[in-house]
């Protein structure tokens, strides 16, 4: 056999030898203890994603935020809505809210949801909101130094869920009436000019604002 032949002959062990084995050609994978934050990829076509997760006050909690939220965290979160509201069809449920206190869930993805809960046969409810980091009980300080965005991006996330088919919009109240130090009289106007009253309701969470007088 020449020099050549035993080259020849001896590539296909050298090539078994060093070959990966079928066991580790695989994706890896990421346990939940390391997802903090949960960043998702948006996806156009089908899936729902988040571009951030807002910063929560270290305060001693166990959970927070809109139920929604929470079945937007699941390893699934498509498969997991779509149970949601299966189950809450069967429950009786009519309505369901949609809000994103602790996650900024795209204006694509947001909608996305609002067509899913539609063609279940129930009615979307989504809650908008200018403060970061909402929950019930988040201190005024505390709120103010997560900050607050602009109204105008209410009004024209508003806008594009009235075009979807939605029929009541919810505004959050922290940060215009809640856990603020003045009530900001000027985003509630401002809302009002720009989106149908009959589109809108603001969120009323303590006693004192209930019976406040009409702007």
């Amino acid at each position: 056999m020449s020099h050549v032949n035993l080259l020849k002959a001896a590539r296909p062990a050298w090539r078994a030898s060093t070959a990966i084995p079928k066991a580790a050609i695989r994706p890896f994978s990421v346990s939940s203890q390391l997802r903090t934050p949960p960043i998702l990829l948006e996806d156009k076509d089908k899936g729902f994603g988040f571009i951030r997760h807002n910063k929560r006050p270290p305060k001693p909690r166990s959970v927070g935020g809109g139920w929604m939220e929470h079945v937007l965290l699941q390893s699934d979160p498509a498969w997991a809505v779509d149970q949601y509201l299966k189950k809450c069809k069967q429950l009786g449920f009519d309505v369901i809210e949609i809000s994103s206190g602790f996650l900024s869930i795209p204006q694509d993805d947001w909608l996305r949801i609002v067509d899913k809960v539609h063609s279940a046969g129930l009615i979307a409810k989504p809650e908008c909101g200018i403060q970061f980091g909402a929950g019930g009980d988040t201190e005024a300080s505390e709120l103010s130094s997560l900050g607050t965005s602009d109204p105008s991006k209410i009004i024209h996330m508003g806008k594009r869920f009235i075009d979807a088919g939605v029929e009541r919009i919810m505004i959050e109240s922290e940060g215009i009436t809640e856990n603020v130090k003045s009530w900001r009289t000027d985003v509630i106007q401002q809302i009002l000019r720009e989106l149908p009253q009959e589109k809108v309701m603001f969120e009323a969470a303590d006693p004192k604002v209930f019976n406040c007088c009409r702007v």
